[in-house]
């Protein structure tokens, strides 16, 4: 069982971009360094130990951090087990694991996808990395910017090697879950519907793709209500009114539209979409480049018509807003990245909050920079 404590909303970025960019130079665009690297966390985590507090070492991780919040998923180490193990993220390729009796840390490891490139031909490894930082389906934590990074780096290694690498996530991956600690790293093939619903283009001119079979969404949306018939062809052909769903894409900024799905019956496989892909389907010409201005292009898409006849999602508008705020955390100072990060834990956000976090990244100037693929403002140096 997987048990959420509270958002991490990215956690990824308050520790991460100090270690993977440098300050803004002259023109505004900021130096690119190396990732952290396992061994960099080992480091970076040197104080945590066997007996320690689970107490103790979350009041370490928030300080190393600079964060409030904390997510962790608990889950058990291996079939049989009597210990559980917490899963932190730490950046989008590795995480702490912490075998625990409920009171202490028994034993721990830092551990990420870099630690099974051998299960991975390593000319697509890359691809399949990118694959899996992509975030499953839940509305309240996806993160629009790393959806368009893993899109863009597939869209530059061509038609072939990414439907080879979206395979390879399918099978080896997904068939071979529970080898090694794999469950632990969130492996989802819903990834592979997000992904290729903005990767790959219909060759017969049409944008929707056929809507994946992934369960009831949360809100309901309208356009799929009436008879058994109508919802199976609205699965097989796609909606042109909803031609990403369960993603939207207004200038070039994705969202992702439910909460969840409910799921009653087996999905969709993802075999069926990537098959559809390789007979009907060729590769975006161009890579995504998001608006600069993410809070237009929500406002943008709100006020469409299809989505001024979905009630339910009006309703539940906080929660795109609380994704263009997740994207544009790598563009904040340390004080909005923590205002952002309270309304992420408490996934809550009033009109008035909404307002003055945009009003701020229109003062900072804040961009959308191609070479980093992130969010960036003019004025604003990294700490």
């Amino acid at each position: 069982m997987t048990r959420f404590v509270v958002s991490l909303a990215a956690i990824i970025h308050l520790f991460v971009d100090g270690a993977a960019f440098g300050k803004d130079d002259e023109a505004g665009a900021a130096t690119v360094h190396q990732r952290p690297t396992k061994q960099s966390w080992a480091k970076a985590l040197s104080k945590v130990q066997t007996g320690m507090t689970l107490d103790a070492c979350d009041k370490l991780l928030k300080r190393i951090m600079n964060t409030n919040s904390l997510e962790f998923r608990t889950t058990s180490v291996e079939k049989g087990s009597q210990w559980p193990v917490r899963y932190y993220v730490l950046d989008q390729d590795w995480g702490l694991f912490i075998v625990h009796n409920d009171k202490k840390i028994l034993r721990f490891w830092i551990g990420g996808t870099e630690d099974l490139k051998e299960e991975v031909d390593a000319s697509i490894f890359p691809l399949v990395r990118a694959i899996h930082r992509v975030p499953s389906i839940f509305g309240e934590r996806f993160d629009p910017a790393v959806l368009v990074r893993s899109v863009n780096t597939l869209q530059a290694a061509g038609f072939k090697q990414s439907l080879r690498a979206l395979r390879a996530y399918n099978k080896r991956f997904l068939q071979s879950s529970a080898k090694k600690h794999w469950r632990h790293f969130r492996f989802d093939h819903q990834r592979i519907f997000l992904i290729s619903h903005l990767l790959f283009v219909p060759k017969n001119g049409k944008k929707q793709f056929p809507i994946p079979a992934l369960g009831a969404p949360g809100p309901r949306f309208k356009f799929l209500e009436g008879s058994d018939s109508d919802y199976e062809k609205k699965i097989e052909s796609g909606d042109p009114n909803w031609p990403y769903f369960p993603l939207a894409l207004t200038d070039d900024v994705p969202l992702l539209l439910v909460r969840g799905f409910s799921l009653a019956g087996s999905p969709t496989p993802p075999r069926l979409l990537l098959k559809f892909v390789e007979k009907k389907c060729r590769i975006r010409k161009t890579p995504l480049r998001p608006s600069s201005t993410p809070w237009t292009a929500l406002d943008k898409f709100l006020a469409s018509a299809p989505a001024q006849r979905e009630r339910a999602l009006q309703s539940e508008s906080y929660m795109l807003q609380l994704q263009v705020l997740r994207a544009l955390i790598p563009a904040a100072d340390i004080e909005r990245r923590k205002k952002i990060q309270s309304h992420l834990a408490a996934r809550s956000l009033s009109k008035q909050d909404w307002k003055v976090l945009c009003k701020w990244f229109v003062i900072h100037k804040t961009y959308w920079n191609p070479r980093t693929q992130s969010y960036q403002s003019a004025h604003i140096q990294r700490n």
